[in-house]
């Protein structure tokens, strides 16, 4: 006699679902593995690419700022308003004295006036070299 025999129908058909919802079991948790070890290996890639690219970052701006000296502070001197030659709009504009200028590396012009930016005035300004101060670093 068959081990199959002693099962009667009903029998099987309960065997039939545990097996089903066993594999349904078995294929929910691979899913999930599968899942967790993709994104572990997304998350080990991402921070890697991060890492990469800090490091690239990082060594280009040591590049661009390894030579890089401060520039020492300059203002307008005296003190009150005072009328500059603004170049780009060709025409004179109000300053105040004692306010800080950036000076514009270049020459003077035939009039000994030297090109500095006012962030004051948000503009360029031509001014008398004998009117702007060196005040050094500060």
């Amino acid at each position: 006699m068959s081990k199959f025999k002693k099962y009667d129908k009903s029998d099987l058909f309960s065997l039939e679902e545990f097996f089903e919802d066993y594999f349904k079991e078995c294929e929910a948790y691979e899913a999930e593995a599968a899942d967790s070890y993709a994104s572990a290996i997304s998350a080990e890639r991402d921070k890697n690419f991060y890492d990469a690219l800090m490091k690239i970052y990082v060594q280009d701006l040591e590049a661009l700022t390894r030579d890089i000296t401060p520039s020492p502070n300059h203002v307008i001197s005296g003190s009150g308003p005072a009328w500059f030659y603004e170049p780009l709009a060709k025409t004179f504009v109000k300053a105040e004295r004692g306010s800080q200028v950036i000076v514009v590396p270049g020459n003077e012009d035939e009039l000994g006036r030297l090109l500095v930016r006012t962030p004051s005035t948000s503009g360029y300004l031509m001014i008398p070299y004998e009117e702007i101060l060196d005040i050094g670093y500060n």
